[in-house]
């Protein structure tokens, strides 16, 4: 079934004043909107993208030829707001580009969507990039910049009031999820130095070689396996041997 579209680019086809051309465009235009508001043959709204089109080549109709090749570019141009481009609508911006207004009433295609280029359409950058105010994509997601969309930002780094901050690593703020680089815990918010000798005991209790998880009030790594200190795990002394009776490491001599 012949679409208002075909109907259109035969039109445009045809050999005919230019003005007549117009006045059957407009007509189509006008029963595909009112089809779209349910006064014509059928209740579904529809898109009205022939309409939009007659609007956004007004500046070309004073010449036919330039009027109809840009009926024709913005009926095939995906995304008409934002890529139907040059001085009379006769240039679809190709993806990754976008039109802008230079001096003069010039328009023309530029690259959009990296760093300190305009935002692509629907304020859209490509990854580890961000649409900021003034419609320029910024850098983002390391430590210094703007946190992501969604507030995101790349790997030990954590978005803190919309600026990436580096964390996980020991005095700095605990990554998503409280979690801290290795030989750190994540205590009340911040990374600490975790398993050495009177340092913290790293999550699950673990400690370095030579060190021993204690449990009192706070879990604390304190030296084992030579005499007079606690046994290491497993029973194990470095030095002398293991009194299972207290789990302090001796000296031999001490066992006769």
């Amino acid at each position: 079934m012949e679409t208002r579209f075909d109907e259109i680019t035969k039109l445009l086809a045809a050999n005919m004043p230019r003005r007549e051309a117009l006045s059957r465009i407009v007509g189509i235009a006008v029963g595909s909107l009112l089809g779209a508001l349910g006064l014509g043959r059928t209740a579904r709204a529809q898109q009205n993208p022939q309409a939009l089109c007659i609007l956004l080549c007004r500046n070309a109709q004073r010449v036919q030829n330039i009027w109809r090749l840009c009926i024709l570019t913005c009926l095939n141009c995906p995304a008409v707001t934002t890529q139907l481009c040059g001085t009379f609508g006769t240039v679809c911006c190709l993806p990754g580009t976008i039109c802008v207004s230079g001096r003069v009433g010039e328009r023309y295609c530029v690259p959009c969507g990296m760093p300190d280029q305009p935002c692509c359409a629907g304020a859209v950058c490509t990854q580890g990039n961000l649409c900021v105010s003034g419609g320029t994509c910024v850098s983002c997601g390391n430590s210094g910049q703007p946190c992501c969309t969604g507030a995101v930002c790349s790997q030990g780094n954590l978005c803190v009031s919309g600026t990436c901050v580096s964390c996980g690593n020991s005095g700095q703020p605990c990554c998503t999820g409280a979690v801290c680089s290795q030989g750190n815990l994540c205590v009340s918010g911040t990374c600490m130095s975790c398993g050495n000798s009177g340092q913290p005991c790293c999550a699950g209790g673990v400690c370095t070689q030579g060190n021993l998880c204690v449990s009192d009030s706070v879990s604390t790594c304190v030296s084992c396996g030579a005499p007079g200190q606690p046994c290491c795990a497993g029973s194990v002394c470095t030095q002398g041997f293991c009194n299972t009776d207290n789990n302090m490491c001796q000296n031999e001599s001490e066992n006769s």
